[in-house]
């Protein structure tokens, strides 16, 4: 479970890093419903994550992209 834990972070985290919004939100999605497969959330709050998730990613975008012209 751990191991698990750290792999799902990472991935996000490298998601995020590729600068691909698209991926990003492949990463997001395919944790979310992994856990919804595996009833570890309900349905009612996987919809809920999916669409903070999304949020969250835009606003990582956006830190992302405030900080490429301060190198």
């Amino acid at each position: 479970m751990k191991r698990a834990a750290s792999s799902v972070c990472a991935n996000l985290i490298e998601g995020a890093y590729r600068n691909n919004t698209k991926e990003f939100k492949q990463f997001c999605g395919i944790f979310l419903m992994l856990s919804k497969d595996l009833e570890y959330i309900e349905i009612d709050k996987y919809y809920d994550l999916e669409e903070k998730a999304q949020i969250i990613s835009k606003m990582i975008f956006g830190l992302i992209k405030s900080l490429e012209g301060k190198q």
